[in-house]
């Protein structure tokens, strides 16, 4: 029995049109069974799954799993589309071709483009993937009877070149330090920050951050205690990943000043909104360092106090530096 490739696309409300196009084209360059969404396969089993991501009209990035000798092999492609010269149903089509193509059994070809140009001279011009589709195309093997074949005897540039590939994210955590200003001395503490992947590029985040500012002139010493939500964007690819979010949060402060004899504690709750940036790098495929900057507007501010001296003032506006290690959730 011939396994079908579940092929999964995303965004889901694609037309039906260019999903028909590009299931043909998957099915003629596979050799050997269909290409079928991912919701119409049965209970059968698949020979090999696929999931298509359009990051715009003309950027779509294909991975492609499948399991040989007992373990998972995923391969993985990026394909950029001129919009000035590739018609929209070309672009479905080249998809189409690069995925039949990479679940194909057959081990991947490393041989590069500039391993089989002669020289530069002799290079032909440069082709966009809808082209080098066509090309593909063009050279299927035709039966005896004048069928079709079931593929293409080889592919070029963008789907030649296999590498493993990371898989989609479905969140990150990060645990990290934080270091910004306060009462004119240093605050300094820890985060933990949850991501969870919603459709490309959103993603939401919980974070709750501890930052305290030590005992110094006048032994006035504060605690901080945030808790924030929002939702943010990242862009990137495997290695390097950038994110931008914004939030809702609330704050717990706590402080304790004293002055010869003298002692006063404050505490209180406020809210605020704030911003943040984050640029990671994932020296794997679940592993990697971050660093970013975060900063807040608070609902009020606060003035410590002690004998009815002003010992400083907790502002509305917060800034700090933020870097760590980050776990890639599978």
């Amino acid at each position: 029995m011939v396994l079908p490739v579940a092929v999964e696309i995303a965004p889901p409300d694609s037309p039906k049109e260019n999903v028909a196009v590009l299931l043909a084209a998957c099915t003629r360059a596979k050799r050997g069974g269909e290409c079928t969404l991912a919701a119409d396969v049965g209970g059968s089993g698949t020979s090999a799954v696929a999931i298509v991501t359009w990051q715009g009209q003309a950027r779509a990035l294909v991975e492609v799993g499948l399991r040989r000798e007992g373990h998972s092999e995923w391969r993985t492609r990026t394909l950029e589309f001129d919009p000035n010269r590739d018609d929209l149903l070309e672009r479905w089509r080249a998809v189409g071709f690069v995925v039949g193509t990479l679940a194909n059994e057959e081990a991947p070809s490393t041989e590069s483009e500039t391993q089989r140009t002669p020289n530069s001279a002799e290079a032909a011009p440069k082709t966009t993937p809808v082209e080098k589709a066509r090309q593909r195309e063009s050279e299927q093997p035709k039966a005896a009877d004048g069928e079709e074949g079931n593929g293409p005897a080889s592919s070029d540039g963008a789907a030649t070149e296999y590498e493993p590939a990371f898989g989609r994210a479905r969140g990150r955590l990060d645990v990290g330090a934080s270091l910004g200003p306060a009462f004119d001395e240093v605050r300094f503490g820890g985060l933990v920050r949850g991501e969870v992947q919603l459709p490309d590029p959103l993603r939401a985040q919980i974070t709750l951050r501890y930052l305290e500012r030590p005992s110094g002139v006048e032994e006035l010493r504060a605690q901080w205690i945030t808790m924030s939500a929002g939702l943010g964007v990242g862009f990137g690819g495997e290695r390097v990943e950038f994110g931008v979010a914004l939030d809702g949060r609330a704050e717990y402060f706590a402080a304790r000043a004293e002055r010869r004899s003298a002692a006063e504690a404050d505490t209180r709750w406020l809210g605020g909104i704030g911003a943040g940036t984050t640029l990671a790098w994932m020296p794997s495929a679940t592993f990697g360092f971050f660093a970013g900057g975060d900063l807040a507007l608070m609902f009020g501010s606060t003035n410590v106090r002690v004998e009815s001296r002003s010992l400083g003032t907790d502002g509305m506006l917060r800034y700090a530096g933020e870097a760590g290690i980050r776990f890639r959730l599978r």
